[in-house]
């Protein structure tokens, strides 16, 4: 298949390259809140306050919980709420319900783990299986148009090796990505932009996170055990059905290969799970998620001997239509017009910066004793701040990468001069909007990090 937009993967293999979608790109539907009851609990540290604050209140935030039931098992609530307490019943209301917590016990930080499903009760996995949200990638894109022809030939072989870059390679790249991008959201809420999360947490009262609640960013463990002991987990609100949280999306002009295909001849309605890939012009992979099991596939018009594949898709996990229009922008190539992250808000400007932090061919180097002129009308908030100043620094479409703190971005810069335009919409927006994770850094600590390192910093 010439240029196909989509792949269809499980595992490490690619099972078909798809022409175009139907239904992947609209408004997510956030997954139903879970409410269970945690019996037989023992509330300390963040835990205890936040079943307090929740007879007084009515409910109260908590962020994460992990607990350890009478089995042994740890369990992980996201984005948890305190509902209310009676005698020993905790009642929490959470994201997505438990998640089973599995690897090494709790207190060994020997690798980084995440995690899993609670069927998954065998999975262990470490820092690898983690994928940086906004990190600067390597590039997988080639040098360009030039590499165009040896990439399609790569990825119409049978064999994957040729079509992916090595797994195992991205795998310890994207590890140390977000172990870098956690370390700098924890020295950045602890003020120090030199010091790890981990060793802030444990100068805390009750170690990390408070034994129970935990600001622990995705999943990191601390040196403390944080989960708050219990008998054990029932729910309260039963699972929804599969027709409030999932919808058909039918991929087009599919050419099936692999266990797919063998699956289909042998006449088989339906196949296991799997994920998708959006494709660059060169056949990079510009976005990744999961896709769901595929129920059904029919005779595509697109051309002769490709298949419609339609998979039941996570509602939670539809595309926005902006967030589509930024992966039109670096289909081919990084956009060179000035300014198109200013078309897009929350999500979408987040999303344009991710993808031009994996742009990094052809970057220019920053020079010590350059002057670099910053844009600040519409810095905003982080993201636009970090847009405009990649733009700066690098031009159009590009990036400054994992930048982390106010002070590692000073030391990106170091010994360079900075004049920062409009820099009166920086001092009024940044860090003092309402914001439901750890505060963004104020204008104060970024213009302290910048002449810290010894960017020589001009405000008009």
């Amino acid at each position: 298949m010439h240029h196909p937009r989509y792949a269809l993967l499980s595992g490490r293999h690619a099972l078909a390259f798809c022409a175009d979608v139907d239904g992947l790109y609209g408004e997510p539907v956030p997954r139903p809140r879970a409410v269970h009851e945690i019996r037989g609990c023992e509330p300390r540290g963040e835990l205890a306050r936040a079943v307090t604050e929740a007879v007084v209140e009515g409910t109260a935030p908590l962020g994460t919980l992990h607990v350890r039931t009478h089995d042994g098992l740890v369990w992980r609530f996201d984005d948890c709420r305190v509902l209310g307490a009676r005698g020993d019943v905790v009642t929490v209301e959470s994201k997505a319900g438990p998640r089973r917590w599995h690897g090494r016990p709790p207190g060994d930080t020997g690798h980084a783990e995440v995690a899993g499903d609670p069927g998954d009760a065998g999975d262990t996995r470490d820092a690898r299986d983690f994928r940086s949200t906004r990190g600067a990638k390597e590039s997988r894109d080639g040098g360009g148009a030039g590499d165009e022809r040896g990439a399609w030939e790569s990825r119409d072989a049978e064999d994957t090796r040729g079509t992916w870059e090595s797994w195992d390679a991205r795998d310890a790249r994207d590890a140390r990505e977000s172990w870098d991008a956690h370390e700098s959201w924890g020295a950045r809420e602890s003020g120090d932009a030199r010091e790890p999360w981990s060793s802030w947490a444990a100068r805390q009262p009750g170690g990390a996170g408070g034994l129970g609640g935990s600001g622990d960013p995705g999943g990191i463990r601390a040196t403390e055990d944080p989960a708050v002991p219990c008998g054990n987990l029932v729910p309260v609100t039963p699972s929804p059905p599969e027709t409030r949280t999932h919808t058909e999306v039918t991929f087009l002009g599919c050419s099936p290969r692999g266990g797919l295909r063998d699956a289909l001849a042998a006449g088989a309605e339906e196949y296991e799970a799997v994920r998708y890939q959006v494709l660059g012009h060169v056949g990079d992979s510009r976005h990744e998620a999961e896709a769901g099991r595929v129920t059904g596939w029919d005779t595509s018009a697109r051309g002769r001997g490709l298949i419609d594949l339609t998979v039941a898709f996570p509602r939670a996990g539809l595309v926005p239509h902006q967030t589509r229009e930024v992966w039109e922008l670096w289909h081919r190539d990084r956009p060179a017009e000035p300014g198109t992250w200013r078309r897009f808000t929350g999500a979408a400007r987040a999303e344009w910066l991710r993808q031009a932090g994996r742009s990094r061919y052809g970057v220019p180097e920053i020079v010590p004793g350059s002057t670099y002129h910053l844009d600040g009308t519409d810095t905003t908030d982080e993201d636009a701040l970090n847009c405009a100043l990649g733009e700066a620094v690098h031009g159009p479409g590009l990036a400054l990468g994992v930048v982390g703190t106010p002070r590692a971005l000073g030391e990106l810069l170091a010994d360079t001069t900075l004049v920062w335009h409009r820099s009166d919409v920086a001092r009024a927006c940044l860090g003092v909007q309402p914001w439901s994770g750890p505060r963004p850094a104020t204008f104060q600590e970024y213009t302290d990090g910048l002449r810290a390192a010894g960017v020589r910093l001009v405000l008009e």
